[in-house]
């Protein structure tokens, strides 16, 4: 009898040895997850999701000793804490903007304007209109601005860019295109224009007009010239005192730049209507088309920028913030049509509205800030040159 009741309360004790001796886990885990997007003044988008996860554990473990005595004893371990914090950030570049293609001898010249951001740039090409990242031929780590050679002369190419940083690419440009062709045997450069082309009051020096057509001389020594600028002429005076005397000279070589007239004129009108200019410039693109030249236009730079905006006196002087305005809308306005319908025509285009350096205050005479001096006509006549260069030699 003693020996079963024994046995029965070794069988008790083991019993709550096997049920105290037990492992009692608990696990939270919480996520949150969270996006900012922020974008910079030149429209590059930045996104960041960061993820958080938080897990909280807890173990108890309780051992109990069986023994000849009443005595027990109880161990209780408690870990808390992992946190894991997860950040992803991913850039949006801006798409290029001022795309310029300029075909020359078996070549093509693209130039575009800077993108914030970007670490190298994406052209992508094809031989007939449309081009898409999809469809055209691509190629990589493109210096600004690119030459394409050997091209085919007479047939077209059209390029778009896009603006890389590591794995990111931009959204594309507007389409450019140019026609590449055998050099131009300059006999005739001819330059219209107005007071930019023509030099003003006499104090700035040699015009680029005179360093373009002693550039051009160093190659064809026997060519000529005809400066048929106007001061002050809009694009309507353009056309009506300078278009005449432009096909009557048969050039080889015409630059056209409307300068910034029709923008100081326009200065104190909000509503931008671009017929006038427009027709104008259609008429004088046609009719020097017919005379077989090579076309090359200037867009007009933006005013606003130049030191005669801290000036006064002049009309193109000291401007508010209200016409400064108005100034940027007609200016941008103006090139989208310079840029249209030279692609109609199959004329290059100098952009001096993006290129920043022209703006330099050490470009423009010091007591007026609009006309430039010396060192500026240097600057301008380079940038005609850099597109006309490739066309004749």
């Amino acid at each position: 009898m003693h020996k079963k009741i024994l046995l029965g309360v070794v069988l008790v004790l083991s019993l709550f040895s096997f049920i105290a001796l037990g492992c009692f886990d608990l696990s939270v885990n919480d996520a949150v997850t969270t996006t900012t997007i922020a974008q910079d003044a030149a429209g590059n988008t930045t996104s960041s999701t960061t993820s958080t996860t938080t897990s909280a554990s807890s173990s108890s473990t309780t051992t109990a000793v069986p023994s000849s005595t009443t005595a027990s004893t109880a161990t209780t371990t408690t870990t808390n804490t992992t946190a894991t914090t997860t950040t992803t950030t991913t850039t949006t570049l801006a798409a290029p903007t001022g795309a310029v293609a300029t075909g020359g001898n078996s070549e093509i010249t693209i130039s575009w304007n800077a993108v914030s951001g970007a670490t190298s740039y994406n052209l992508y090409w094809k031989t007939s209109n449309g081009v898409t990242i999809l469809n055209g031929t691509k190629i990589s780590g493109a210096a600004r601005p690119y030459t394409h050679l050997d091209r085919t002369n007479g047939t077209a190419y059209y390029y778009i860019i896009t603006a890389v940083k590591n794995a990111t690419e931009s959204a594309a440009s507007s389409q450019v295109s140019a026609t590449p062709s055998a050099p131009v045997a300059v006999s005739k450069y001819v330059a219209m224009g107005a007071s930019f082309t023509t030099g003003y009051a006499g104090v700035e020096g040699d015009r680029y007009y005179n360093k373009l057509l002693a550039a051009i001389k160093a190659i064809y020594p026997l060519a000529t010239g005809s400066n048929l600028a106007s001061n002050g002429a809009p694009m309507d005076m353009i056309r009506a005192l300078e278009l005449a005397d432009a096909v009557a000279a048969n050039p080889s070589i015409v630059t056209v730049w409307p300068e910034g007239n029709d923008i100081i004129n326009n200065r104190n009108t909000a509503a931008v209507n671009t017929d006038n200019f427009s027709s104008n410039l259609d008429l004088v693109l046609a009719g020097l088309a017919a005379t077989d030249a090579k076309i090359i236009v200037g867009k007009i730079p933006d005013i606003t920028k130049m030191p005669c905006m801290s000036l006064n006196g002049q009309t193109w002087q000291g401007w508010n913030d209200t016409q400064k305005t108005n100034a940027r809308n007609w200016t941008t306005a103006l090139n989208t049509v310079i840029t249209n319908l030279a692609t109609t025509y199959d004329c290059s285009v100098v952009d001096f509205y993006g290129d920043n350096d022209l703006y330099a205050a050490g470009n423009y005479i010091a007591d007026d800030g609009l006309h430039f001096s010396d060192t500026g006509h240097t600057f301008v006549k380079n940038k005609w040159w850099s597109v006309i260069q490739p066309l004749i030699q």
